[in-house]
């Protein structure tokens, strides 16, 4: 609950959008990311082969549904990742041309995480984790259509910084044993 509270006075601060001077505008924003990483597939339904083919590296939580409903297995799966992200921007117009430098920082808040035990004993516990960092910067130009209205262009080049992780355990035998393919 105390989190919610946070979350909340975060998207009243953000509501207000941003700051506009004559030709300059600086920008924030607060949202949601889903599919973090494009890893949902690969949490929930595909997995991963290990390169000589005897066991998943990683296990799908659809193959631990299955023997969840069989009886055999208790199971916690919170299915795919998703993150909140934080953008801040300064935009400038300048006579034909514009700039604009961002930032956005994405971390995951929630899923990536599969635990499976059979009679007790925990046979899977993976954890995701993602992050990115993106700042891209473009140049620009603007052609004026009214006294109101311009049309931009702009090329642009991004660093970024970011990625996945997986830590925790994976008994294939265990699995193997159970569920044999």
């Amino acid at each position: 609950m105390k989190k919610l509270k946070h979350l909340l006075i975060l998207l009243l601060g953000f509501s207000i959008g941003g700051l506009f001077a004559e030709g300059a505008y600086l920008g924030y924003g607060l949202g949601l990311q889903f599919n973090l990483g494009d890893l949902g597939s690969t949490i929930t339904k595909d997995g991963l082969d290990n390169r000589y083919g005897t066991q998943k590296i990683i296990v799908p939580e659809n193959t631990i549904d299955v023997l969840q409903r069989s009886g055999l297995v208790s199971r916690e799966t919170k299915s795919a990742m998703s993150g909140l992200m934080i953008n801040i921007f300064y935009e400038r117009d300048l006579t034909d041309f514009f700039y604009r430098i961002e930032g956005a920082y994405t971390r995951k808040i929630i899923g990536g995480r599969t635990k499976a035990q059979l009679a007790g004993y925990t046979f899977i516990d993976q954890a995701w984790d993602f992050y990115s960092i993106v700042i891209p910067l473009y140049l620009g130009i603007k052609a004026n259509v009214s006294e109101t209205a311009s049309i931009y262009g702009a090329l642009g080049i991004n660093y970024f910084r970011g990625g996945w992780s997986l830590h925790g355990t994976n008994d294939g035998a265990t699995l193997c044993t159970i569920s044999p393919e």
